[in-house]
């Protein structure tokens, strides 16, 4: 073959070929588009009562920075006869030793019972358990810094199981 000759039987794509690729391409994109559409990310808001087996909770705005000056409250109710189990996912506030401007209170039950603790910065603490069927988390936060917040996935358990929900948490987590 002389140079420079291209040879088009190798590279050549009939039409029929052409408009098959063409249109495969497009239904690709559009199947990718309702994909994104319908699996969109949460709107977390500040607080509310949440009830059920699971289910997550976020910081307002998360991914997001969060709100100056809010205080949000979510109470979490399972079934009756279970525990709470809240893992933290994620966590980014403002950092202090003592945890006393921006931080995640949370308690066993919706009266601010026991406080099962108080968290702040990036510290990611284990799973925590309530002593019944329900828990309650605070959120505050102060004028100043802000970070991108929590995220925390919650579920219900039996109280004997808990050591074993604890440990698949661990595992899966």
């Amino acid at each position: 073959m002389p140079r420079g000759e291209i040879r088009r039987s190798a590279c050549s794509v009939s039409p029929a070929v052409w408009r098959t690729c063409i249109f495969g391409a497009w239904t690709l994109l559009f199947l990718t588009e309702v994909c994104a559409q319908s699996q969109q990310r949460p709107i977390f808001t500040c607080g509310g009562n949440i009830t059920g087996e699971s289910g997550v909770i976020g910081s307002q705005g998360y991914p997001g920075v969060y709100p100056p000056n809010t205080k949000c409250v979510w109470r979490i109710t399972v079934p009756e006869g279970k525990v709470v189990i809240l893992s933290f996912r994620f966590i980014d506030l403002e950092s202090d030793n003592l945890c006393r401007y921006d931080y995640v209170d949370v308690h066993s039950g919706h009266a601010k019972g026991q406080r099962l603790g108080r968290f702040c910065g990036t510290f990611m603490p284990g799973a925590l358990v309530s002593t019944d069927n329900k828990m309650l988390l605070q959120m505050v936060s102060d004028a100043n810094t802000a970070g991108s917040g929590f995220l925390a996935v919650f579920s219900a358990a039996h109280p004997h199981e808990r050591g074993r929900q604890d440990a698949r948490n661990m595992v899966t987590g």
